[in-house]
């Protein structure tokens, strides 16, 4: 097996078939590597049982234990194998190393094992397209702004399907991303979203696409190191529920213009709730909300 890694070693033991690499310089993290009788094997050792992934994707495949978490590939797929793991045995990351913290290393290893895989299945139809991309970052640029207040992720209701987006202590918020070249109108998805029998807000964010602007990975990881060790779990199965990421590099970026805020309050231009089941998606034009308007929010004025 090709040993990629072995520069990143101060002290290997093993017969090269079965190598052990107790320490890498600055990288307090057990790592087993090797070769199986058909396979090649990365193996990390924690203190704590974790919960991660199962892993399926271009050859490799994860095994998880009490404490450890192994991935596995055949000797064809060797070199990706090494290639993630290279990714994720990162020496030169200080921020991540220097006060190393496992619980902390974890996730930050969970979140590059969801990148990678994003990555090699961005070819799917599963994958979310330009709209989806838009409306997570809409939710996303909210959520950051709600976690730099003071709030908790729990408010962040939008990956299960609630009818509104946050649930605030005294207030729920739902949340509508648009691009400035569509349409002035907003899809609401079933009556109940703009219902509620307490104080509830509509905030609609205008967004161009531009190369300068964010991807959702922007927004990513500008949230994380703003949760704690239990809610950046909660925050990436949260993700796992909107759906498949797309890759770094083929995910669309946007620039928030301005936000406006609605108060959604008696006389307000919605649906009625009626008796019995119903779902009904439908169109509202902006122009029919002004008068509704609370707060107009100016976020970027110069576009170069």
């Amino acid at each position: 097996m090709k040993m990629e890694l072995s520069h990143l070693l101060d002290e290997v033991k093993g017969d090269g078939r079965r190598i052990y690499y107790r320490k890498i310089p600055g990288v307090p993290v057990h790592v087993l590597i090797g070769d199986g009788a058909t396979y090649v094997f990365i193996q990390f050792t924690f203190g704590k049982e974790y919960k991660f992934p199962v892993i399926s994707c271009k050859g490799i495949k994860s095994k998880i234990d009490i404490h450890t978490f192994t991935l596995m590939s055949s000797y064809q797929d060797s070199d990706l194998l090494l290639s993630l793991a290279a990714d994720l045995l990162q020496p030169n990351n200080r921020t991540l190393f220097e006060d190393y913290q496992e619980e902390r290393y974890v996730v930050w290893l969970l979140h590059q094992l969801l990148r990678w895989v994003s990555y090699y299945r961005s070819n799917s139809d599963e994958v979310m397209g330009k709209e989806k991309q838009l409306g997570l970052l809409g939710e996303l640029k909210t959520l950051l702004k709600y976690l730099q207040e003071g709030k908790y992720l729990s408010c962040w209701r939008g990956p299960y399907g609630d009818h509104h987006d946050f649930h605030c202590e005294s207030y729920h918020r739902e949340v509508k991303s648009r691009l400035v070249t569509s349409k002035e109108v907003i899809k609401i998805n079933g009556v109940e979203q703009l219902h509620y029998y307490g104080e509830l807000f509509l905030s609609v964010l205008h967004f161009i696409e531009h190369d300068k602007g964010e991807s959702l990975y922007d927004l990513i990881d500008q949230i994380t190191p703003l949760l704690s060790v239990d809610e950046l779990h909660e925050f990436y199965d949260l993700l796992s529920y909107v759906g498949e990421l797309p890759s770094e590099e083929t995910s669309h970026r946007f620039m928030l213009l301005t936000e406006d805020v609605y108060s959604v309050q008696e006389g307000f231009p919605r649906q009625p709730i009626v008796s019995g089941p119903m779902e009904l998606t439908y169109k509202l034009p902006l122009m029919v909300l002004s008068e509704h308007l609370i707060e107009h929010i100016e976020i970027e004025k110069n576009i170069s």
